[in-house]
C-alpha cells in the first residue's frame, strides 16, 4: 500500500515526470498481474478436477 500511496502522492504533484514513478509503476502491474494469474490458476484447477473418486476417495469408500 505504501508504493501506492507513493504513486499517488507523486501525481498529484503539478510538475511530476512520469519517469519518476516509472519502476514502481512496472512494479504494481508486475504484482497484480502475478496475482490474476494465482487465481486464475486456483480456479481452473477447482472447475477441471477429475470426474469420479481419487485413490483416496476410493481405498477409504472399500474400506468401509
Amino acid at each position: 500500500m505504501s508504493g501506492i500511496a507513493h504513486v499517488a502522492a507523486v501525481a498529484a504533484d503539478p510538475g511530476f515526470a512520469s519517469t519518476d514513478v516509472l519502476g514502481l509503476r512496472r512494479s504494481l502491474v508486475v504484482h497484480a498481474a502475478g496475482g490474476l494469474v494465482v487465481l486464475l490458476v486456483t480456479t481452473t484447477l477447482s472447475v477441471l478436477k477429475p470426474r469420479g473418486l481419487t485413490r483416496y476417495g476410493w481405498r477409504r469408500l472399500h474400506r468401509q
